[in-house]
């Protein structure tokens, strides 16, 4: 699974006249869909990281970035992941031998952008119980704006930078880049966001920005001219919109005004699930009433803090309750948008009808 073993695996395909990856018959296929949204699946981890380059959006200067990659597997043992050269994943196995896709078509995928001063592997407990189920989880770093990688105060063009990670990530994907053995489903993907990843939700998901008001703080030298370039500023104008994105999952994050105006987020074209924890006053500031007219769920969870939708370590929620709670309603919302999952049982915890804790409340619109 690093580069070298994927050109190796490339190169014989060529050689050899190897087919493409195949995808197994439906006939063949285990009903996915009858898997416990609340247990793990029946899948370990795999984990593999690979780094790319694109053009920036605006100034379309090369942008290289890591990406990393969450997968299933059959092996049974393997070396744990390490995220940030500091964070070990006991549960997640470097380069594991993946698994054929078991969802007709290939693997569905996930795609996850992180928050301020964060990594693509901060949210484990959710890219591993998506795996499980044999799903993909694919999550740049955003560079400029990781934990060793905090640029103060951030380049205008950043905010650009952010949703074009994620679809760059998603070229990559949908390439062949991961050398995987069945394809990636690229062409319907559900994202999620935690924290400034709802940023990167909501510009993926179609939302505009304020271009006018942008622009009035480049006048007033808030931005360097170098940085307001008419690259940068059309970009802005133009949006970031990704329609291989159909559903999005922004947790305990915002859409700020800053950017995208009063009404902005009006634009946006993706069905949400929005999760939010009582105890992180703010985090959401007044995106349900901005929001008036899209279609959106809103969980919330009591005791919740910022970092239940991260590394966790809530004062008045355990991270056993309060990851199970995010893991099992974003694999349920994923299900439903991705995988026409129309089971009473996902249909019935979307909409409030039941409960997975008590701890749990839920408002549609």
């Amino acid at each position: 699974m690093t580069h070298r073993a994927s050109f190796f695996a490339l190169s014989l395909i060529f050689l050899l006249g190897c087919p493409e990856p195949e995808v197994n018959g439906s006939e063949d296929l285990p009903d996915t869909l009858a898997w416990n949204l609340t247990e793990a699946g029946p899948f370990s981890i795999g984990y593999t990281r690979w780094d790319i380059t694109y053009p920036g959006a605006g100034d379309g200067e090369d942008r290289t970035i890591p990406v990393h990659l969450w997968y299933p597997t059959e092996d049974e043992s393997g070396t744990p992941a390490t995220y940030e050269f500091i964070f070990t994943d006991d549960f997640s196995w470097e380069d594991a031998a993946p698994a054929q896709a078991v969802h007709e078509g290939g693997y569905p995928v996930l795609a996850y952008s992180h928050g301020s001063q964060g990594f693509g592997g901060a949210t484990p407990y959710l890219h591993r119980h998506f795996a499980s189920h044999g799903w993909l989880v694919i999550a740049p770093d955003h560079i400029g704006n990781t934990l060793t990688t905090q640029s103060s105060p951030l380049p205008l063009d950043f905010y650009l930078d952010r949703p074009s990670d994620l679809s760059a990530a998603l070229d990559s994907l949908a390439a062949g880049d991961a050398g995987l053995p069945s394809p990636a489903v690229t062409e319907r993907v559900v994202a999620a966001g935690h924290s400034f990843g709802c940023h990167t939700m909501w510009g993926v998901g179609g939302a505009s920005f304020d271009a006018a008001a942008i622009q009035e703080r480049c006048d007033a030298g808030e931005y360097s001219e170098a940085e307001c370039s008419n690259g940068v500023l059309s970009a802005f104008e133009e949006g970031l919109r990704d329609p291989r994105i159909v559903s999005s999952i922004p947790m305990a994050g915002g859409g700020s005004p800053s950017w995208f105006g009063q009404e902005g987020l009006l634009t946006a074209t993706t069905p949400m699930l929005y999760m939010s924890g009582t105890d992180d006053p703010g985090a959401v500031d007044d995106v349900w009433d901005r929001t008036e007219g899209l279609e959106m769920t809103w969980m919330v969870v009591e005791g919740g803090c910022h970092q239940l939708f991260g590394l966790g370590a809530c004062p008045e929620i355990s991270d056993e309750l309060g990851f199970a709670i995010i893991r099992t309603y974003a694999l349920g919302f994923a299900r439903q948008s991705i995988l026409a999952d129309t089971s009473t049982e996902t249909t019935n915890l979307l909409n409030g009808t039941t409960s997975f804790d008590d701890a749990v409340s839920v408002e549609v619109r």
